[in-house]
């Protein structure tokens, strides 16, 4: 019951939402939004978009070599609803995935937010910098 609720709010939430939020940073932001104007992030669209791409990552990952993330689905995938080992989860699934994404999306707003403000003043310079910070 619960665990199951726990595993479902982490793995088609928060993962998903993480994923989504990094690919509109990267990908649809700098194509979609002039630098003159300000970008409007709708999270309940970055999830959708999110829990897509991690559908096809997790399809993709099923096809690749052995690695941690692999065998980590895979174990998930093994041990079912029923047997569901939560502190595993967390441990091998989660942890690494949300520690990766969080890097990836509070790095660059760091550094562009928080350390070039510091050394440069010129507001264009820096606009153009916290826009396209993201790869």
């Amino acid at each position: 019951g619960a665990k199951a609720v726990i595993a479902f709010s982490l793995l088609v939430g928060l993962l998903p939402l993480m994923f989504g939020l990094l690919l509109d940073l990267v990908v649809l932001t700098p194509v979609r939004v002039p630098l003159h104007q300000s970008p409007i992030y709708f999270l309940w669209q970055d999830w959708f978009l999110g829990l897509m791409y991690t559908k096809i990552t997790v399809a993709l990952t099923f096809v690749g070599p052995d690695w941690w993330l692999k065998l980590a689905i895979e174990q998930t995938y093994q041990d079912g609803l029923r047997n569901l080992n939560l502190a595993n989860l967390i441990k091998n699934l989660v942890v690494p995935c949300v520690s990766r994404l969080g890097l990836s999306l509070a790095l660059p707003y760091v550094i562009s937010e928080g350390l070039i403000p510091l050394i440069l003043t010129e507001p264009t310079i820096l606009i153009n910098i916290q826009r396209r910070i993201y790869p």
